[in-house]
């Protein structure tokens, strides 16, 4: 009998956290987006909840082109243009984190209570990178701080 070995779990692998939420959360977090953007004054239009919408569901490292053409196949009248100015905003509102991996390629994704802290590993030889959380990381880098009277903000 060929039996398959279960791996055990790799130290610094990302907690369920990581892992895209269900629609019902992506629903709630678009509604706060919505609102917060009408509070300081910016246009909520229908083609920015798409871009939205479809920028949290991919949960993941995206570049504008990407999302572009992944909202192409249902919106095909939805510019780039308005893609970018939709990522810039949520980066300015705090709800996407720009992410420049010296590759040539912008990436976003989304950040603050909507997708948890995290850090990177990116290959400078191949630019594949990867995402981590790893408790004892931040707990060194905690401890540095302090020792040096330093504050971490992010």
């Amino acid at each position: 009998m060929n039996k398959k070995k279960k791996r055990a779990p790799v130290r610094g692998q990302l907690p369920p956290s990581f892992h895209p939420p269900p629609a019902h959360q992506i629903e709630q977090w678009l509604q706060q987006v919505a609102r917060d953007a009408r509070q300081r004054g910016l246009k909520w239009t229908r083609q920015r909840e798409i871009v939205t919408r479809c920028f949290l569901e991919t949960w993941i490292h995206t570049t504008v082109e990407e999302l572009y053409r992944r909202i192409q196949r249902r919106f095909p009248g939805i510019g780039i243009t308005t893609i970018y100015r939709t990522l810039h905003m949520l980066r300015d509102m705090g709800y996407a984190r720009e992410l420049n991996f010296e590759d040539g390629r912008i990436r976003f994704e989304p950040r603050g209570a909507i997708k948890p802290h995290h850090d990177h590993l990116v290959c400078i030889k191949c630019g594949r990178y990867i995402e981590f959380f790893d408790e004892r990381l931040e707990q060194r880098q905690m401890a540095a701080a302090q020792a040096r009277h330093f504050a971490m903000i992010n």
